[in-house]
């Protein structure tokens, strides 16, 4: 097997990621890791990209 094959196979295998949105919805409650006193934080609004 040469180098150019198995760094193509290699490449082919970083390809393969499974189909999982990025993104938190509107609404969403989220928990919080910090000290800030608040246990879950609700997104209310997004604001541009």
């Amino acid at each position: 097997m040469s180098k150019r094959s198995r760094a193509v196979a290699a490449v082919g295998i970083l390809e393969r990621r499974p189909d999982l949105p990025r993104t938190i919805n509107v609404g969403s409650l989220i928990p919080c890791a910090d000290n800030s006193g608040a246990q879950l934080l609700k997104i209310i609004q997004v604001h541009g990209i």
